[in-house]
């Protein structure tokens, strides 16, 4: 009953975490978002623009009065090119007279151009115009937090420049204008003088001296508006350029607020789901708890229920049944932790197997240094008996007997075959000395001789020196060897016997739990057997304790108090006997008790047959053995057991 409930629970509490991680992850992805968020306002209020809208509007604003400008300049430029083309050609058809008159009297100096060309005007009052205080190089765009408060600034600004151009080219129109007027009065004047002089009157310098001072003023002002006017332009294009670069970073800026927002609000929407979800899974574990409550409520009347005289003899079979399954279980465990226990065995025997393999190749390395010790020897031993050869030798060649000439040669050559017939080949080849020359036999040969010999003799002496040393270290070598190869002998032999002493103890521990397994089964089958094998077994359904019915004989124990009434004494003292025989055969069981078991003895001081509750226990002898089941209160735990 209370089995689907538990899974349900546990999938729901599953859910439920992977809901709240969903959740968590959620949140974190939404904190990292609206910190992306924060960064790109920061970053934008640092820059000085706050809204997109508004940003855009500013942008086209100002290229809006960018363009006009430009339109302007370009109109004004026109105008001023179409009055030097004028002023030019006036002064095409003046310069021949200027030239003729200026070969009469010398022409009057003139100032030269002016610093500035507005201060020549008409209507100068010392002041430079608003034209050249706006088209002076632009400074630096404002910071773009005041972009927006200063953009009707800048269009005030645009429109008081175009209006001032504007009427900065009509006064020059008007100017030109008034020159055309005196030009052509100034010709007329000059006709006039010269009908009056008959043609010999002297020229007239001083008006063409003026129309082409003021012919050189508006040249120079023509290129000083062009100047400006291609300054301006350039700074409108550099301006233009940045406004289209700030466009395309603000609309970069723009999606990606724009999907850093989707993706918060896909977030948040995650969120809420998750939050629906984990408050589903609060009520289902509120279901749950509840659903526990009266699982506990329902264990508590069944066990009330079963508590009754009438189910007490199902409850003990069920009892026994649970026993039987709780001993096969331990058998199971046992047959596993023996399993492993071989397991163990054979690994260690394994690693006992590697370690004697080892212990063999040792032995063998062991031999082969003992061999290789022994030729070592050997070779010593030769060496020295070619050393006592070569010093016999050379006492031959120093002279034992002391006076000055020496050995004569023919002594020295029969000791010298003495010697090589005992030294060996090995000694004769050290020793040997090269054939005797008839005529080569004086002192000076027989010194080479003997300093020839005393370096065989040192060459020897060193060789055994080396020989030595090679075989002190063999030596050494070998002793660490064995001393290893003893150590690994003791490790190998305590390793097995301690192995061997933890596989005699657990074989003895396996055996003695199949001895109490045996036992107990036996016992428990010979309890059925005789719950079976009782005297009013085969009148109707049967009166026994096993698994064979549910209305037998009910058998209703109670606790006696000071007195009691002993209603059978025999029945009594049947208990006992079968309760101490039932005590000592646990107890002599092979194996005895593992430390989990114990044995209960119940002794019945009183006892009453309801023949109320079943009529076939009505007429039975008081000789009758009954199997009771008897329900045990655990005070620590409240329950019975």
């Amino acid at each position: 009953m209370s089995g689907p409930l538990e899974d349900k629970f546990l999938r729901l509490r599953d859910e439920n975490t992977d809901l709240k991680k969903t959740c968590n992850d959620q949140k974190e992805a939404i904190k990292r978002l609206t910190t992306k968020i924060a960064i790109y306002e920061e970053n934008l209020r640092r820059s000085g623009i706050d809204d997109k809208g508004a940003r855009y509007i500013e942008a086209q604003v100002t290229i809006a009065h960018q363009q006009e400008e430009i339109a302007g300049l370009r109109r004004r430029a026109r105008k001023l090119q179409e009055a030097k083309r004028a002023l030019e050609e006036i002064a095409r058809g003046r310069r021949p007279r200027a030239a003729a008159a200026a070969s009469g009297r010398p022409v009057t100096a003139s100032g030269g151009l002016p610093r500035k060309p507005w201060e020549q005007t008409k209507g100068w009052t010392g002041h430079a115009p608003e034209f050249a205080r706006t088209v002076q190089p632009a400074a630096p765009p404002a910071a773009p937090a005041r972009a927006a408060a200063s953009s009707d600034g800048r269009a005030a600004a645009a429109a008081s420049l175009v209006a001032e151009l504007r009427s900065r080219l009509d006064s020059l129109q008007r100017s030109l204008a008034d020159r055309d007027a005196r030009i052509e009065t100034l010709q007329q004047q000059l006709a006039e003088a010269r009908a009056a002089a008959g043609g010999d009157a002297a020229p007239i310098a001083a008006p063409s001296a003026a129309v082409d001072r003021a012919l050189r003023d508006k040249e120079a002002k023509i290129i000083l508006l062009q100047s400006k006017f291609d300054q301006l332009e350039a700074q409108s294009a550099a301006r233009a350029s940045q406004y289209d670069k700030a466009l395309e970073a603000l609309e970069l800026m723009g999606r990606q607020l724009t999907e850093a927002r989707a993706a918060a609000q896909a977030a948040e929407a995650e969120l809420e789901m998750a939050r629906a979800r984990a408050g589903a899974a609060d009520d289902a574990d509120a279901d749950l708890r509840a659903a526990r409550a009266e699982i506990r409520r329902l264990e508590a009347q069944l066990e009330d229920t079963l508590s009754a005289p009438f189910f007490a003899d199902g409850e003990g079979a069920a009892g026994m049944r649970e026993r039987l399954r709780a001993l096969e279980q331990s058998e199971r465990q046992l047959r596993a932790r023996a399993a492993h226990l071989e397991g163990t065995v054979q690994a260690q025997h394994s690693e006992l197997e590697a370690l004697r393999a080892g212990r063999e190749r040792a032995a063998a390395e062991l031999d082969e240094a003992r061999d290789e010790l022994a030729q070592l020897r050997v070779r010593a031993d030769a060496a020295a008996r070619g050393t006592e050869a070569l010093r016999r030798h050379l006492a031959l060649y120093t002279g034992a007997d002391g006076d000055g000439d020496g050995v004569p040669l023919r002594e020295l050559e029969e000791a010298l075959a003495v010697v090589r017939a005992k030294g060996g080949a090995a000694a004769a080849g050290v020793l040997a000395l090269p054939d005797t020359d008839p005529d080569d036999v004086g002192p000076e040969a027989l010194r080479r001789r003997l300093r020839e010999a005393r370096a065989a003799l040192l060459t020897a002496q060193a060789s055994a020196e080396r020989s030595d040393r090679l075989l002190r270290t063999q030596r050494e070598f070998t002793k660490d060897l064995e001393a290893e190869v003893a150590d690994l002998t003791r490790r190998l032999e305590g390793g097995g016997d301690a192995a061997a002493g933890r596989v005699r103890r657990y074989e003895e521990a396996c055996r003695r739990k199949e001895e109490t397994i045996r036992a107990l089964r036996a016992k428990v089958l010979a309890l059925t057997e005789a719950a079976g094998r009782r005297p009013d077994a085969g009148s109707g359904s049967g009166s026994g304790g096993g698994e064979g019915g549910g209305d037998g004989a009910l058998f209703g124990a109670r606790r006696g108090g000071s007195g009691g009434g002993h209603d059978d004494g025999d029945d009594d003292d049947t208990a006992s006997v079968g309760s101490a025989s039932t005590t000592a055969s646990l107890v002599a069981a092979p194996g005895g008790l593992a430390p989990a078991e114990t044995i209960i003895e119940v002794y019945v001081v009183s006892a009453e047959l309801f023949a109320d509750a079943d009529p076939s226990i009505a007429g039975m002898s008081s000789l009758t053995s009954f199997f009771a089941v008897v329900d045990f209160w655990d005070f620590e735990g409240g329950r019975r057991r």
